[in-house]
């Protein structure tokens, strides 16, 4: 599994919690250690999902839930 850095792009992989966000990118904005042993979550903020968006979204995600972006 891999671990991500602020700032890092990321792309939504597809699973059961996060099917509708699935493909979209975006760049790790913070992260959270939700203790010793059970890990952490990454809050993404994510790009602008066209011209009808009017603003980026943040949301937690859990590491199996991202790879990186391809080309990032």
């Amino acid at each position: 599994m891999t671990e991500f850095c602020i700032g890092d792009r990321v792309r939504v992989l597809s699973t059961p919690r996060m099917r509708h966000y699935a493909g979209r990118t975006g760049a790790v904005a913070w992260v959270n250690q939700e203790g010793e042993q059970a890990g952490f979550s990454y809050h993404v903020r994510l790009d602008a999902d066209g011209p009808a968006s009017r603003a980026a979204a943040y949301v937690s995600f859990q590491p199996g839930e991202l790879e990186p972006e391809a080309g990032g």
